[in-house]
């Protein structure tokens, strides 16, 4: 289960002499859309990729109106910039939203993005909880083999009207991924806290990635990743907390931990530590071999499940 490792280092050694830099993978900047944010595009990681994460917290404008002329904003300055986008929508107040409006703005924004396709890597379900990650609300219950069945209609509605822009989706957990998306390959998830528990293959967790409960592993740590690394699936996305500062503690890991949950893109923003290692041109190339390389197996899993001719 760990030996990608001979296609995994033919493939860094054809990128360091060949490497081209995509928007579409690699590494990505961080940023929260609100009515008082900045709708622009940057770049400031050691490589040259322009690839944005961007949480969009509709309840901090007066309006939905509002909201859209400000992403309508931020989707002009990618395209002008060929910027593309990972993309979130949440509520700052999480607790307070009924399913009627989540609802509603899910099958709004669908539309919207869907409109603007072209420049979308990835979209990550969000709307459920803080962040929009689908914890800590009731419909989004610690152990998944007890949803309501209110808690199954509301993420399978968001999902699939996010199946409607045709891009790939990414949620937070693998045990929704394992309860209500087993065989889809248009899934993938994105880990928020890689490596925060060290990157032991049988007890490191990621802060709840690895071991919530689900209808097919219970919650079983190894058995959760074999199932998820070994299933096929679109893109992948992950990005660390403060505890993988101490645990990810040299490039081999973070290689290590990249490649073994296929992982596409990587948010540098923080810890420190982790975006100082890859100031070395050799751990920022075999990173970005290692995502490339996911990327492409990612778009082809989905492009061949969904018929599509090309991504």
């Amino acid at each position: 289960m760990h030996s990608n490792f001979i296609m995994t280092t033919i493939f860094i050694f054809v990128n360091l002499c060949f490497h081209r830099v995509d928007a579409k993978w690699g590494f990505y900047n961080a940023m929260d859309l609100t009515a008082d944010s900045n709708a622009g595009v940057w770049n400031d990681l050691p490589n040259v990729n322009k690839l944005m994460r961007v949480t969009v917290y509709l309840d901090s404008f007066e309006s939905r109106e509002a909201a859209d002329q400000k992403l309508n904003t931020l989707f002009q300055n990618a395209h002008k910039n060929a910027f593309h986008l990972i993309i979130r929508f949440a509520y700052k107040d999480y607790q307070n939203q009924d399913t009627f409006t989540i609802k509603a703005d899910s099958a709004r924004y669908a539309q919207l993005l869907k409109t603007n396709r072209t420049i979308i890597t990835a979209i990550q379900a969000g709307f459920l909880g803080p962040w929009g990650e689908w914890h800590d609300i009731a419909t989004t219950p610690w152990d998944t083999t007890k949803d309501t069945s209110d808690a199954k209609n509301i993420k399978q509605y968001i999902v699939n009207q996010w199946k409607k822009v045709g891009r790939p989706i990414q949620l937070r957990y693998p045990a929704d991924i394992a309860t209500y998306y087993r065989n889809d390959a248009m899934i993938g998830m994105h880990d928020d806290c890689l490596g925060a528990q060290g990157v032991d293959w049988k007890t490191s967790q990621d802060s709840g990635t690895w071991d919530k409960p689900n209808t097919l592993t219970r919650g079983d740590i190894p058995a959760t990743k074999t199932w998820m690394i070994t299933r096929k699936s679109s893109l992948s996305n992950a990005e660390s907390c403060s505890d993988a500062g101490d645990s990810i503690s040299n490039c081999k890991d973070l290689l290590n931990v990249l490649d073994l949950y296929k992982i596409s893109s990587y948010n540098l923003d923080y810890p420190a530590n982790i975006k100082n290692m890859v100031q070395d041109s050799s751990c920022q190339k075999g990173a970005l071999a290692i995502m490339h390389k996911w990327y492409l197996s990612g778009m082809t899993n989905m492009t061949r499940s969904q018929n599509m001719t090309s991504f």
